[in-house]
Parts: C-alpha cells; sequence; structure tokens
C-alpha cells in the first residue's frame, strides 16, 4: 500500500464512494446536498458577517462558521444571519441544525438561539472546550 496526497479526482472518487455506501444503507430524504454560504452587508457595502454551511442529503444543515464582525456583535447581526441560514435550509427540506464552537466564542449565543448542547469535547483546544449544538428546525 502507498499513501499520497489526493488529487482532485481522487477526493470525488472518495466522496462517490461514501455515498454509494450510505445510500446502500439509508435513502436520502434531500435529492441534491448543497453548499449554503451567505454574507452580511452594511448599508456601505462593508462585510460585517457570514455563514458558511453545507445542507446534506439526509436533511441536516451542517453549520461549518459563523462569523460576525466584532463591532457588530450583540447588535442582532448574527442571529439574523443564523436564522436566514436555518429558514433556508429548513425550505429546502432539512429538519435538524448541527454546529459547533469553541467554549471562548459563542457558546450563551447559540443556546438563546434555540440550540441544545449534545457533547462536549474538554480539553480541546488547550485550556478551553469544543461544544457541539443541534436545533430541530
Amino acid at each position: 500500500m502507498k499513501i499520497t496526497p489526493a488529487t482532485s479526482e481522487d477526493i470525488d472518487e472518495i466522496v462517490d464512494g461514501l455515498k454509494a455506501f450510505n445510500e446502500s444503507k439509508q435513502a436520502p430524504l434531500i435529492e441534491t446536498g448543497e453548499r449554503c454560504h451567505f454574507v452580511a452587508k452594511s448599508d456601505t457595502g462593508e462585510t460585517i458577517g457570514g455563514v458558511l454551511a453545507i445542507l446534506s442529503r439526509y436533511g441536516s444543515l451542517d453549520i461549518h462558521i459563523l462569523w460576525v464582525d466584532e463591532n457588530q456583535r450583540g447588535s442582532g447581526v448574527g442571529s439574523k444571519i443564523l436564522s436566514h441560514i436555518e429558514t433556508y435550509a429548513k425550505n429546502k427540506g432539512a429538519y435538524i441544525s448541527v454546529l459547533d464552537t469553541f467554549g471562548f466564542q459563542a457558546e450563551g449565543f447559540y443556546i438563546k438561539n434555540g440550540y441544545k448542547e449534545f457533547g462536549r469535547l474538554e480539553g480541546y483546544p488547550k485550556g478551553s472546550c469544543r461544544i457541539f449544538f443541534s436545533k430541530e428546525l
């Protein structure tokens, strides 16, 4: 066996292989998964926040990054972005949202927005924790 860096063709083959296995065990709920990326801009066109997520074929909204400019935090921008992507995903057939955050980031924000903790990894990163949340849409 030889392990080498993956090419884009290799990545496609790996993803297709996992999809085929998964679909042999569980039919997808949504015909096509998609990247769901949204940006929030101020009236002057300045980027003040955004979200990067994946809508999975199995009905989950997997939020990878939600960021709000430091000067906008606490103003409701983050909640508006989160609500927007949740509504978008729900309209596409998603029934659950899943995300994680570090203990020094936005634990209270996600709780305030209806997320429930389902796991916690203490000591990662060192001196903090990684918290896993979900929310029914």
